[in-house]
């Protein structure tokens, strides 16, 4: 490795919302690499013409894949951290001869498999030291972000009941490209559920003071990358519910450190041809597919698995914390091996 005064300088190329919105790939890959290298992190868009790399320099891109001329025109080492929630890649991809992924989870691992491509398993965990841990002696408060809108007002109102909260922390502010009609509003009350409704949180300490407060957690999405506030939750010991898909299963063994979500459309013959229609033309349809088929034909049904009292609450709680705990030490212990395989040339 580099000595901390000539370190190699990076340039990794990621969406517009990983500068201004999101902090996913500066806790991912800058934070963590800091020790061993400088990593300049550029906003584009995945389709704009990029300059040429520095030399042999190796280019890292964090979710969208570099387009099929930049690898025909460079022979450059390239890095990609794809997400579990994003699948498109140049055709001409498997045939570059230095290009490596890094894979965040099992599903992307998969990929890089069957494009025959080196890459480097990793699973990213929080340090729980850094929460709240989260009580259980007073109310039953879930958090819920309508990201997406992947579980919809009827879905919320069912979830209500069945958990017997106390109050919802809804906070309804969708993600960039999802359609505007997946937002919706909720009353003052469900049940014997109080509604708290936020629609401007603008800042990750207002956000986490709400999540300070609640012992229940709602994934927002149906896929995930990584999952930070799912992993925020589970570092502060909530309950924590999630869908039935990378990365919450990953991270989530159902009734054990968490809950598990499933869909009513999970079998028979309409889940299979939508599947193999899906992939078919994800790579130029992905988000249209994503907010059109997946979200709108997938309904979320929840059954408890477990007796939610507040025994099974507390434990529930304390294995998602432990497990968090065990999973930060292998994330710091894996960082060496990470800074060597980014930095490193083939």
């Amino acid at each position: 490795m580099s000595s901390m005064t000539n370190r190699p300088i990076i340039t990794a190329y990621c969406l517009d919302w990983h500068l201004s919105q999101s902090s996913a790939f500066h806790d991912l890959l800058v934070k963590p690499l800091a020790p061993y290298v400088d990593i300049q992190m550029v906003a584009w868009d995945g389709q704009e013409r990029l300059p040429a790399p520095n030399h042999d320099a190796v280019t890292i891109f964090c979710q969208m894949p570099p387009t099929e001329s930049w690898l025909a025109t460079y022979r450059s080492p390239v890095v990609w951290i794809p997400m579990a929630d994003y699948y498109a890649y140049p055709p001409n991809m498997p045939q570059h001869p230095s290009v490596r992924i890094v894979a965040f989870s099992h599903e992307v691992a998969t990929w890089a498999e069957k494009l025959r491509l080196p890459y480097l398993r990793l699973t990213y965990y929080l340090n729980p030291t850094d929460f709240i841990p989260a009580q259980f002696e007073d109310k039953r408060v879930l958090l819920y972000w309508n990201r997406t809108g992947w579980f919809d007002r009827a879905f919320i109102e069912k979830l209500c009941h069945s958990l017997q909260l106390d109050r919802l922390l809804f906070r309804n502010q969708l993600d960039p490209r999802i359609a505007p009609d997946k937002a919706y509003s909720l009353p003052a009350k469900i049940g014997n559920s109080e509604i708290e409704v936020y629609d401007n949180i603008q800042t990750s300490a207002d956000y986490l003071a709400l999540l300070n407060r609640a012992n229940f957690f709602l994934a927002p999405r149906r896929l995930e990358g990584v999952g930070m506030t799912l992993l925020e939750a589970m570092a502060r010991g909530c309950v924590v519910l999630g869908y039935d898909a990378p990365t919450m299963n990953e991270y989530i063994q159902d009734g054990v450190t968490g809950l598990l979500i499933r869909a009513n459309s999970q079998q028979g013959t309409w889940h299979y041809w939508r599947k193999r229609v899906y992939r078919a033309l994800h790579r130029r349809y992905h988000w249209y597919l994503y907010k059109r088929v997946i979200t709108y034909y997938d309904k979320p049904q929840f059954q408890l698995t477990v007796s939610l009292d507040k025994e099974t609450c507390q434990q529930l709680g304390a294995n998602a914390r432990e497990a968090m705990i065990e999973g930060h030490q292998k994330w710091i212990a894996s960082i060496p091996a990470y800074a060597e395989f980014v930095i490193g040339k083939n």
